[in-house]
Formats: structure tokens, C-alpha cells, sequence
């Protein structure tokens, strides 16, 4: 009697056991970690780069919304769809038509989910 109580004990220890286990990776798949910033800024453009820190390859589509301090327009930029595969940095050069103070958003589709990432660059005068 006591053998089907122990083994429904050490089965539900297992199961724990088991999604503890794979739960950091539902999570790197769902929120991988991809970091996202101004790598360049140049008369006219900048560069924004993407590192992809996680452990699966990625598929990013979406777009680039440029926010120029002062500023009532934004500049989007439509990225095709690419892969970024695990350690690999992709970079992008965007045009802009002044170099002040400026604020990134980045509207991404990775791996089929949704994702708002932000760099901003403060121009420092002479």
C-alpha cells in the first residue's frame, strides 16, 4: 500500500524537478536577451546594432522609429526580416538629417513575438 503513495510522491517530485529544469529555457526563448544600442553617430547617421546574448537563434523583423529631440516628426525605417544567430552582432545604418539629441525605438517581431526595445544618444556640444 504504501508503494503507490511513494511512487506518486516521487513522481510529483520529478515533475518539479523537471520544469524547473526547462523553465530558464521557456524563458530565453520568450524574452531572449538581445541587446540593442547606438554603436555610431555620424554627420547625417547612425548605427544602431543588435547582439544576440541568448542561447537560441533569432528571426527580428519589424521597425526603426527615429525620434529627433525638438522635434514633431519621427523617421521609420522598415528592417527586413533577418537572422541573428547565437554570439552574432547585426548593425544597421540609418539616415537622419541632423546630429542632436535623439531617442531609438525599435518595434521588433522576434521569433514571432512582440518586442519594444529603446536606445537614446545625447549629443554633447563642442
Amino acid at each position: 500500500m504504501t508503494c503507490p503513495k511513494l511512487s506518486k510522491k516521487l513522481l510529483g517530485a520529478l515533475l518539479i524537478v523537471v520544469i524547473a529544469s526547462a523553465s530558464p529555457l521557456f524563458y530565453c526563448w520568450f524574452f531572449p536577451p538581445l541587446e540593442f544600442k547606438i554603436t555610431s553617430v555620424m554627420l547625417g547617421s547612425y548605427i544602431v546594432s543588435y547582439r544576440n546574448l541568448g542561447i537560441f537563434d533569432l528571426t527580428i523583423s519589424g521597425e526603426i522609429s527615429t525620434v529627433i529631440e525638438g522635434s514633431i516628426s519621427t523617421k521609420v525605417i522598415l528592417q527586413p526580416l533577418f537572422l541573428l544567430r547565437v554570439g552574432e552582432t547585426s548593425s544597421w545604418r540609418i539616415p537622419v538629417v541632423t546630429c542632436c539629441s535623439f531617442e531609438v525605438f525599435a518595434f521588433l517581431m522576434i521569433n514571432g513575438m512582440e518586442r519594444t526595445l529603446t536606445a537614446n544618444y545625447q549629443f554633447i556640444g563642442p
